[in-house]
């Protein structure tokens, strides 16, 4: 099914390009594969498939949508042209109608994208064709639409894993199984983060443009000129521009007017958009302008929003990495025999914000002095605590292992006690 906001706009758009696709493929033969109908626009496959055009312009259109059902299976593709025309219930109405699945071996995945534009803006554009064991690679003139395979490709198709076995070196490979694209979503829904804050951008740019519009409009004095000796005011205005001069009669006068503009009301309409834009967006605005003191606290602060959005999206972004790494993990257990877990890795995010070095050196300096003298408190009572609690207490102010560091004393005393041996043994005489 192809949609857009409004159905008639099919026609031009997404219908005319499917059209003209079956014509460069088919040629004069296309009567023999394709039926091409324009009332209601729709176009069958002799196999039986359909691809029909609907909109979602009112009520009207949405219950048309709704009602959709075919004779043979079920809606299984979705195109959305210009899909930022459509809103959040536009989308979900579309989700409730894909409800079929393709057949075991016939689901593939489409990926294509402009490699480069020629001499005379002739676009070549690489199209790769996934399966669940192999790719297929073309490519595309942009000009004619022409569709080829792309003769650079030395293996075409392609298993998903080439390699060269260190043995016979034949290129070998195999297929994963699956077809390797996840999808990173930003939310539940499945739409964009700017969604929530388009409307407020929208009405920032019309303030904006608003006030730039009437600056532009108002950025010259006003004239009143009473007496004017000329013959028309083109005259008046070379006058005005070039020679600076006006000539009038001994009742005329000229007057400069200026026009003040109402921008207060538009600039706090436009301050108050910005605020409730990184505020809803949950973004860092890096312009803020505070008291002057900015201390660390106050620079967390303004990230908090930031980094709640951050927490929410590194949930969804771990499962994305998993994905990848359950392909890595599988190849070093087939490569190496071993049977690595996903479970075995995990994944850690710092976030990092800017902060104030003055109040960070000192902040470090106050720390180390504090250290200091929690170590010159404890050297002081070690006569009292002796040597083992003040070993204690030293390896907790300066975060260190007890354990492992009374094992090493034990081997250095250990290792003395073997050399004083071996030097008094050294100076006897044995008879």
């Amino acid at each position: 099914m192809c949609v857009r906001k409004s159905d008639v706009t099919n026609r031009d758009s997404t219908y005319a390009e499917l059209t003209g696709a079956i014509y460069r493929m088919f040629g004069d033969k296309s009567d023999r594969y394709w039926k091409i109908k324009q009332s209601p626009l729709m176009l069958e496959c002799i196999n039986g498939n359909q691809i029909i055009f609907r909109g979602v312009n009112d009520d009207r259109q949405r219950e048309k949508l709704k009602s959709i059902t075919f004779q043979k299976g079920k809606l299984t593709d979705v195109w959305i042209e210009e899909a930022t025309e459509l809103t959040q219930s536009d989308f979900e109405i579309i989700d409730d109608r894909l409800r079929g699945e393709l057949p075991e071996g016939q689901f593939y995945q489409i990926y294509h994208y402009v490699d480069r534009i020629e001499k005379g803006r002739k676009s070549i554009i690489k199209i790769q064709v996934w399966s669940d064991s192999e790719t297929w690679y073309y490519v595309q003139d942009g000009t004619t639409g022409k569709i080829e395979l792309d003769a650079s490709v030395e293996y075409n198709p392609r298993p998903h894993v080439l390699y060269t076995d260190s043995k016979t070196g034949k290129k070998m490979g195999y297929g994963l199984g699956y077809i390797p694209f996840w999808r990173l979503d930003y939310n539940k829904k499945q739409i964009s983060g700017l969604n929530s804050i388009k409307s407020l951008i929208d009405d920032y740019d019309i303030m904006q443009c608003g006030l730039s519009n009437n600056l532009a409009d108002f950025d010259t004095p006003l004239h009143v000129v009473s007496g004017f000796q000329g013959d028309n005011l083109d005259e008046l205005q070379t006058n005005l521009k070039t020679k600076k001069i006006i000539g009038v009669d001994s009742d005329g006068d000229v007057q400069v007017r200026t026009v003040d503009i109402p921008y207060q009301a538009r600039k706090a309409k436009a301050d108050e958009d910005e605020k409730n834009i990184y505020r809803f967006g949950m973004g860092f605005n890096s312009s803020q302008v505070g008291d002057g003191n900015i201390t660390n606290i106050v620079i967390l602060s303004r990230y908090t929003l930031l980094d709640l959005k951050a927490n929410k999206f590194e949930k969804r972004l771990k499962r994305l990495l998993k994905q990848i790494v359950k392909v890595v993990i599988a190849e070093i257990n087939k490569d190496n025999g071993t049977d690595y877990q996903v479970s075995d890795v995990y994944f850690d995010f710092k976030h990092s914000v800017m902060t104030n070095e003055t109040e960070n050196i000192s902040n470090e300096k106050t720390k180390a002095e504090i250290k200091q003298i929690e170590v010159n408190t404890i050297l002081n009572a070690a006569a009292n605590i002796g040597d083992e609690q003040t070993l204690k207490a030293l390896c907790d102010v300066m975060e260190l292992d007890f354990d492992e560091l009374e094992s090493q004393i034990d081997k250095i005393r250990e290792e003395q006690k073997y050399i004083d041996a071996k030097n008094a043994l050294e100076g006897m005489n044995i008879e």
